[in-house]
């Protein structure tokens, strides 16, 4: 069996490591019950959208003859995206700097040091809460859109399928962001409407996961899995693989 991992960021196990993503976990798993893989390989985009992963279908993917392909695009799909006319309010506003270099910056008294302090939470407090909420209130699309989304999922699964692949989809997965997490419900349902046109197998990712605490799923960041996350898919996507 030639098993292809096809998707953004955590299919790479990024936070984690390669080893500890839940395609070579599962990968693991399935050896441990002697079931041979005579070849797998992960095609990542780390947090590229699907719109623009599917261009390196044929030349990263099929051209490697897969027996199996598991794809995951989603999270980075339902990710609001603040554009760049908000982003310069928000520095006109509080006067700060959303990027990297503003951690750098010092001041030679205690004054500005705790000024530059309050400055860097800020920063932080408004790029991983305060935009979600700005991008909310003033109803900023999604870095994908749904009908979008859904309508490269559908070209990437029928040109796999075409081709005699056998396919696995992950839904989106759970994150600490409530508002994202309504979305993740609602592509996931879109992505059970395309399955009477199709013959892929879907695993639902939110359910699964959701049955944990999400300190048992999830890194720091609220965002991406974390190694016990990983294992808790591994092991669902190895129950599929067993019976392929």
């Amino acid at each position: 069996m030639r098993i292809v991992g096809f998707g953004a960021c955590m299919i790479g196990g990024f936070g984690v490591g390669s080893d500890f993503s839940f395609f070579n976990q599962a990968l693991d798993i399935l050896k441990l019950k002697d079931i041979n893989v005579d070849f797998s390989s992960v095609v990542s985009f780390g947090g590229v959208p699907i719109s623009l992963s599917a261009k390196y279908l044929d030349k990263r993917v099929i051209k490697l003859n897969p027996d199996v392909v598991i794809i995951q695009f989603g999270n980075t799909d339902i990710n609001k995206d603040i554009n760049k006319d908000i982003k310069k309010k928000l520095k006109k506003i509080f006067k700060i700097k959303l990027s990297r270099n503003s951690m750098s910056s010092t001041s030679s008294n205690k004054t500005g040091i705790l000024k530059n302090r309050l400055r860097t939470k800020l920063r932080f407090a408004i790029k991983y809460f305060g935009k979600e909420i700005i991008a909310c209130i003033l109803n900023t699309k999604t870095n994908t859109t749904l009908d979008v989304y859904i309508s490269y999922l559908d070209q990437i699964i029928g040109k796999l399928e075409g081709k005699g692949v056998k396919v696995i989809v992950l839904s989106p997965f759970p994150s600490a962001n409530l508002f994202n997490d309504k979305k993740v419900l609602k592509y996931t349902e879109n992505i059970k409407k395309i399955k009477s046109e199709h013959n892929f197998i879907l695993i639902e990712c939110y359910p699964i996961l959701k049955n944990f605490d999400i300190s048992e799923f999830l890194l720091g960041d609220g965002s991406h899995l974390s190694k016990n996350g990983h294992l808790i898919l591994a092991s669902e996507i190895a129950k599929v693989l067993e019976h392929i």
